[in-house]
Parts: structure tokens; sequence; C-alpha cells
């Protein structure tokens, strides 16, 4: 068992650290990068279905017809909308 340590040792010493971590960081990089574009078509969004939804005579699906979003259809005791989920920019507080 001994003799085992002592050639391990022997090896490890005579190999330069710092080249084989170089080398297994490129080899992981270079392989997360080969998943990331080989998985890509996955990720991408596939086209939806609309063969669900109906036209209507002008040939707009339900969700375009109301369009209309001018001031007068918000109701006067609406909240205001203030949106919380992002850092405010330029202040301290």
């Amino acid at each position: 068992m001994s003799e085992l340590l002592n050639k391990f040792g022997e090896v490890i010493s005579k190999v330069n650290l710092r080249q084989v971590m170089l080398i297994i960081f490129l080899l992981i990089t270079s392989l997360g990068f080969l998943i990331q574009q080989l998985t890509k078509k996955k990720r991408q969004q596939e086209p939806e279905d609309l063969s669900q939804f109906e036209q209507d005579e002008a040939g707009l699906y339900p969700w375009e017809t109301d369009i209309d979003d001018s001031p007068k259809r918000i109701k006067k005791d609406a909240k205001r909308y203030v949106n919380q989920h992002q850092p405010k920019r330029g202040k301290w507080r």
C-alpha cells in the first residue's frame, strides 16, 4: 500500500497542477457549451396551436377584438400600478 502511495506521490510531483486545472476547466466549459448548443432546439418555444380558437367576421381572435386602452376605460377607484419587483434607479432609499 505504501509503495502505491509513493508512486502516486511521485507522479503528482512531476505534474504541473496549473496546467492540469486549465485543461480540466477548458474541457468542462467546452462540454457545457456543446450541451447548450445541442439542447437549444428543445428550449425554443414551439408555435402555439390556435386551432381551438375561432376568428370572427373581421378575422380577429377573441383577444384581439378589445384593443381599446384609452384612459376613459380606467375606473376612478382603480388601484395605481407600481412595479416593485425591480430596483429603483438613482435612489438611495
